[in-house]
């Protein structure tokens, strides 16, 4: 790991005011990077160790050309696929591009508020919330459970 970056599991990230971030891997699961924050912020809020998670769509971070770094011992960079650039056409499921500074301040100002969501793109907002009504919708589609107590 570089000098920089303290591992997970390293025993300096327990010391109180702390905070740890991550984001969603776009070759990754955004649910599962949401998913452990949240556990990580409940678990982590007795320490006073704060947790945030990015969930951007698209920032100007040159991601998609990051096949230009791939080592010699991988094939090098011809061996990995171009990854298009994304046009505005798809901007209502991507949303706008972003600048980098502008993303990296707002994760610093959640940091220091103790945020646990940092959502930049406005666009985002009403995809979450019909992702919640459907979710939500469940409790009146579902039979009810029993009221028995398990032993």
């Amino acid at each position: 790991m570089g000098q920089d970056v303290e591992p997970v599991g390293d025993d300096r990230l327990h010391r109180p005011g702390r905070h740890f971030v991550d984001g969603q891997h776009p070759a990754g699961e955004p649910l599962v990077a949401v998913a452990l924050a949240e556990v990580l912020a409940r678990e982590l809020r007795a320490h006073r160790i704060g947790v945030s998670v990015l969930c951007p769509m698209r920032v100007g971070t040159n991601i998609g050309n990051s096949e230009r770094n791939r080592a010699a011992d991988y094939g090098g960079p011809e061996s990995s696929p171009t990854v298009p650039d994304q046009d505005e056409a798809n901007a209502d499921l991507a949303g706008r591009v972003l600048d980098v500074d502008d993303v990296a301040e707002l994760t610093l100002d959640a940091i220091s508020a103790n945020r646990l969501y940092v959502l930049p793109h406005d666009e985002s907002r009403d995809m979450i919330r019909r992702r919640f009504e459907r979710i939500d919708r469940t409790f009146e589609q579902q039979p009810p459970v029993s009221g028995r107590q398990s032993s």
